[in-house]
């Protein structure tokens, strides 16, 4: 599917509407320029600029939208004539994956439990043996170690490890509560309505 002419000049037309809107706010790079206002006037001036930039926004989300919806459609029907297919094979895929990720511990286990058994026994050529443990190598399959963490008594682990929680800290702050150790910045964060 490719665009119609008339969808295209629509395009380009709510293209050229934003340079009016933003140029005088970007620098030569498209960078967004600091906004610094010094009177109520100006505040309101800019604030209605804003409301044009919204309402700006607001038509070209609804243009995408209407001109993406008929592709949504028809990759939900693609997307739908694979799915099974795909179900299986990441099914498959992780079962292999758990075999081998099984196999490779149990090798990488008993390897441990020969070295542990080579320095019990002082046998060098034992431990020659045991040092010399590679996992399996297959082209195109890699392998990487990953560790879960399961909190057995919380109360043992050290300060350091604890994460600050930030929601419930910002919670209290509303409430005018100071908490030692933390500074809150308090910054104002403007919402535009169009409609």
């Amino acid at each position: 599917m490719s665009l119609s002419k008339s969808q295209n000049q629509s395009i380009v037309k709510l293209q050229k509407e934003a340079g009016s809107l933003t140029d005088e706010f970007l620098d030569e790079n498209g960078q967004a320029l600091l906004i610094q206002l010094e009177t109520d006037e100006e505040y309101a001036g800019i604030a209605e600029h804003l409301k044009s930039v919204k309402t700006y926004q607001k038509r070209l989300k609804e243009m995408r939208k209407a001109l993406v919806e008929p592709f949504k459609k028809a990759l939900e029907e693609v997307d739908g004539k694979f799915k099974s297919a795909l179900k299986v094979t990441e099914i498959v895929e992780s079962s292999i994956k758990e075999g081998m990720g099984n196999y490779i511990s149990a090798v990488a286990e008993e390897a441990q439990g020969m070295l542990a058994k080579a320095v019990k026994s002082k046998d060098s050529e034992a431990l020659i043996e045991a040092t010399n443990y590679k996992e399996p190598s297959v082209s195109g399959i890699s392998s990487r170690t990953s560790y879960d963490v399961i909190v057995v008594d919380a109360s043992q682990i050290p300060r350091e490890y604890l994460k600050v929680d930030e929601a419930a800290i910002k919670r209290v702050a509303k409430t005018g509560i100071e908490i030692p150790g933390v500074q809150i910045v308090i910054r104002p964060s403007i919402a535009v309505t169009v409609k």
